[in-house]
């Protein structure tokens, strides 16, 4: 009897030294956190999902994602309108800074990554709409965005993904809810 338990937690120690090590070498991912092997685009952004920011109410707002519309609803404003990033990556055409954006409108620009993507931010009750990433086709991305606004005030964020999950290339723009 104590030569099978002696094998036993042999064996049981030996799995646990191959399951670390396997850990350690990203080979496999037992404990939570970010996955192994996950892919990366071009210009260094990743395919990963967006972190969130955390909404400054308890319970949290019912937040809605964006619907992609293909780069095909990219408003035509004019130039002095445009917010671009500081990496010159990502231009946003359409909310202008500080102007008023209701549920339904669309966020427009053109991008030098493969995907962006969209966080609206309510000053009130925090993210209101995000979701998946936005393709961007031929350099343009659109989406349409459906929210209930909390504040008359919040902010757009634009962004794409590093390799590393982390958010670059970002623009933040204020906007007004009516």
């Amino acid at each position: 009897m104590k030569k099978k338990a002696l094998i036993t937690t042999a064996l049981i120690g030996g799995l646990i030294a191959v399951g670390g090590a396997l850990e350690a070498t990203g080979t496999i991912n037992l404990v939570g956190g970010k996955e192994s092997g996950s892919q990366s685009g071009k210009n260094g952004e990743s395919s990963d999902p967006p972190p969130k920011k955390p909404s400054s109410s308890s319970s949290g707002p019912r937040q809605t994602a964006p619907t992609d519309t293909q780069g095909s609803d990219v408003p035509d404003t004019e130039s002095g309108q445009w917010t671009v990033s500081e990496s010159g990556l990502i231009t946003v055409k359409s909310p202008a800074a500080n102007s008023v954006f209701r549920s339904g409108d669309t966020v427009g620009g053109t991008a030098k990554v493969s995907k962006v993507y969209l966080r609206l931010v309510d000053d009130k009750v925090g993210v209101i709409s995000q979701g998946d990433p936005i393709d961007v086709i031929d350099g343009k991305f659109s989406a349409k965005l459906r929210f209930n606004a909390h504040a008359s005030t919040g902010e757009l964020d634009v962004y794409s993904l590093n390799s590393s999950g982390a958010e670059v290339n970002e623009v933040q723009i204020p906007v007004r809810f009516q």
